[in-house]
């Protein structure tokens, strides 16, 4: 299929989880007039424009011509019901086990669903001291109902708080151990989609990502690969790009904001496979270590 369209443009992509939703459909509609040249993107945004450089290689070198139209379809995919009685969208935001609880009790709070919030948070103090006033007021019942309920509540303060400091220092643990977030993206949540197992949400990017570009799934799209429309050809740092995309992240070892990818003046990215083999699926760990120099 030949691309006809004769107009170009450039998007700049900003950061929302609100405009994230919008995001597919309006760059589909504009992708019908235009060609989309060079594209930037920072937070949820910077999705939307990987998104959106996925279907322009698929355009642009016939891989999938119907891209634009699936990439419109994605906030439909998104609200999709899953088993849990919620939309796909949520599903992907699963919880690794250790920070369950966590999510869970944050997802609550979001909703202003307090009461489920201080359970997901703190339902064994809560438990413990429910039982320890239970049994001191059986025991000092004899003395009276006021002095039974005063006994109660004497000791059941004390256990509340020792019982929600104990899970304070639980969830913190959780969180440092699961790389400082509450999801690596790779959690499934057990729930199903139209009969199929619902993916993780970074298994899903990268599924969606490859299906735009009309590649498949075990080739991962390169930087490279943009720039040349041409999976075979070498590409250069400088010089014309076919699609120029560029991602603006927070580089937190060095506490500044950097652009993605790296030019030549920029330092070396270095990775530790098995912290990265918890965050990105199989196919794209083994696109990175074949390409990767040797560091010895």
């Amino acid at each position: 299929m030949t691309d006809t369209r004769a107009l170009e443009c450039d998007l700049i992509i900003k950061g929302g989880v609100t405009s994230g939703l919008v995001y597919p459909g309006a760059i589909a509609r504009i992708a019908r007039d235009y060609r989309i040249c060079s594209i930037g993107g920072t937070s949820a945004g910077a999705i939307a424009a990987a998104a959106a450089a996925a279907m322009e290689y698929g355009l642009q070198t016939g891989g999938n011509p119907d891209a634009r139209e699936q990439l419109a379809r994605v906030p439909g995919a998104l609200g999709a019901p899953t088993s849990a009685g919620t939309a796909l969208l949520q599903q992907l935001f699963a919880a690794d086990p250790g920070t369950r609880r966590l999510l869970n009790a944050a997802l609550a709070a979001t909703a202003q669903k307090w009461p489920a919030a201080i359970w997901h948070l703190g339902r064994e103090a809560l438990i413990a001291a429910g039982l320890a006033a239970a049994i001191t007021a059986l025991l000092a019942w004899p003395h009276g109902a006021v002095v039974a309920l005063a006994a109660a509540a004497r000791l059941a303060l004390p256990v509340l708080l020792a019982g929600l400091w104990l899970t304070l220092n639980r969830g913190t643990s959780a969180i440092r151990d699961n790389g400082l977030g509450l999801a690596t993206g790779m959690a499934r949540s057990g729930t199903s989609v139209g009969g199929d197992p619902a993916p993780a949400l970074t298994e899903w990017l990268h599924a969606t990502l490859q299906s735009l570009a009309g590649r498949p799934q075990d080739a991962p799209l390169t930087f490279g690969q943009l720039w040349t429309l041409d999976p075979a050809a070498a590409p250069a740092s400088t010089g014309p790009r076919a699609i120029d995309l560029v991602l603006v992240t927070s580089d937190l070892n060095r506490l500044q904001s950097v652009s993605f990818p790296f030019l030549p003046q920029n330092h070396r990215l270095f990775i530790d496979r098995d912290e990265w083999a918890r965050l990105f699926p199989a196919p794209v760990l083994a696109a990175i270590e074949a390409r990767a120099w040797p560091t010895s």
